[in-house]
């Protein structure tokens, strides 16, 4: 009787506890939502993302007083100051001669004689003074060009050159060439009144001297990029806003969906900044160190605050992803530990 009893009250709870699982429904995973969801998110949130960045750059290159004050720092750096020293005290030495031709043809020993003393020159060839004075204009270029009034001479140079880099930037093809000539003569005319100023006016500066070009092939890419964006800015909101709502309608794990965008983002927006570096952008140059020096000096401050940026997002992104984790992980602990109702 007792173990009839026993048996019965054992089925009953086995029935019990059946029933119970039965009732408690069937957890779905869906992880095809949630994977689209995230995808969607990120298109859309980087979308939007690359049309502000794209109106950002477009008003640093097309704006002429955001673009002057963007490159006017670069008057204090060694690219540029070595590129004007360079040309300058290049150009000087090689219209010197071994001997006097006449007043428009300085000698190289005449020109030295007014420099130093006469001890310094005897027992050198010409060759070994020009040597000399590539060192002491060079380094009175230096001086000159820490001045405020190379400063003020970049700046003003760069306003008036403006309007030809944006036509470039915005052209399709072609070689790329920014022209400083006109800062090489400006500073040569501030050699007047230092120990120099008895060859300002028998030295010409070619007007080919200071034009760098660029290999279009150099920076086709990142100027055709820059085109399509502009032109289909519309058409990517149109799209960011598209994608923004397939990923409310998709998403059910909100958690996951956040975590899967800002990897993702986080990806993306890293490897911009990465590539958006001068070195990568114009790895591929061939001209002369000096030149190369100062288009890496300018792209890199032009895009400085871009790659910021990008940097920015892509730690913050960062943090949004391992802080949704921890998030759902102390909830998740919370839910284990609270007793049952």
């Amino acid at each position: 009787m007792a173990n009839n009893q026993e048996s019965t009250a054992k089925d009953t709870q086995t029935s019990k506890t059946n029933a119970e699982t039965q009732a408690q429904p069937k957890k779905v995973h869906h992880y095809f939502r949630t994977f689209f969801a995230g995808l969607s998110g990120f298109i859309a949130l980087n979308l939007i993302l690359l049309s502000i960045l794209v109106v950002w750059l477009g008003d640093t290159l097309t704006n002429t007083n955001t673009y002057v004050s963007t490159v006017s720092s670069l008057a204090k750096q060694e690219p540029v100051q070595e590129f004007v020293a360079s040309k300058l005290a290049d150009t000087v030495t090689d219209q010197t001669t071994n001997i006097q031709d006449g007043e428009d043809s300085p000698s190289i020993r005449d020109i030295m004689g007014q420099l130093v003393p006469q001890d310094k020159i005897d027992g050198k060839s010409d060759e070994q003074l020009k040597q000399d004075l590539h060192v002491l204009i060079h380094d009175q270029l230096r001086s000159v060009l820490a001045s405020d009034k190379f400063s003020v001479l970049w700046a003003d140079t760069n306003r008036d050159l403006h309007q030809k880099l944006l036509e470039q930037v915005n052209s399709t093809d072609g070689d790329f060439e920014l022209d400083f000539h006109d800062i090489l003569v400006g500073t040569f005319d501030l050699l007047k009144g230092t120990k120099f100023d008895f060859i300002t006016d028998k030295i010409d500066i070619p007007s080919d001297v200071g034009v760098v070009k660029v290999e279009s092939s150099n920076f086709d890419q990142a100027r055709k990029f820059y085109n399509y964006f502009k032109i289909a800015r519309i058409a990517l909101l149109a799209c960011a806003f598209l994608s923004a709502v397939i990923t409310v309608l998709l998403s059910v794990h909100h958690m996951k969906t956040l975590r899967r965008m800002a990897v993702l983002t986080a990806v993306f927006t890293g490897l911009m900044a990465t590539l958006l570096s001068a070195g990568n952008l114009f790895k591929n140059m061939k001209n002369a160190p000096q030149d190369k020096d100062l288009i890496l000096a300018m792209a890199n401050v032009i895009f400085k605050d871009l790659r910021i940026i990008l940097f920015s997002v892509a730690g913050i992104a960062v943090l949004i992803a391992v802080g949704s984790k921890i998030f759902e992980l102390i909830k998740k602990k919370k839910s284990q530990n609270s007793p049952d109702k």
